[in-house]
């Protein structure tokens, strides 16, 4: 069988996001390959649901959005001419994070003294001041696992918006 390359790619637009606690990345493809103009509606305020009409709101009654972002994945063929090679997806635009996984400076003092607050998520908070000592903002990773949030690359979905 004859070996060769196509340098022939197609590529498609999707938004993938996860909910609730499970760490599973859903994908749904997108009817067009828009990812930035829509990613600039959302940089505007629209909301995600009227920005992404592919996107049902009622598929977080249950569990809420945790993260999403604007993919594309690239296919392409390659070695036989037969055989897809799935060279995967890549990230377009920033991460979004819903309001609701952020936590300012100023959330994490009144969390530490809410007395309605457990002492070990208070001595996690208190943690969190410590090690991101600046005012920037740190998100809910993964079950109260926090990182220091980076506007460059990513972007708050306000209450409005979702």
């Amino acid at each position: 069988m004859r070996k060769y390359m196509i340098d022939c790619h197609e590529e498609e637009t999707c938004f993938a996001f996860t909910r609730g606690l499970d760490s599973r990345v859903e994908r749904i493809f997108l009817a067009s390959n828009d990812a930035k103009k829509r990613l600039g509606l959302l940089e505007d305020g629209e909301n995600l649901f009227d920005v992404i009409p592919e996107l049902n709101s009622e598929m977080f009654d249950d569990y809420k959005l945790r993260f999403g972002a604007f993919e594309r994945k690239i296919t392409g063929y390659s070695q036989e001419a037969s055989e897809l090679s799935e060279l995967g997806f890549e990230q377009v635009g920033r991460l979004l994070v819903p309001h609701y996984k952020v936590l300012t400076k100023s959330d994490l003092v009144l969390k530490i003294n809410d007395l309605s607050v457990k002492s070990y998520k208070r001595e996690m908070f208190w943690d969190l001041l410590v090690k991101f000592p600046g005012l920037e903002p740190v998100y809910d990773v993964q079950n109260d696992r926090y990182e220091k949030f980076d506007s460059e690359t990513m972007m708050i979905l306000d209450e409005e918006q979702l």
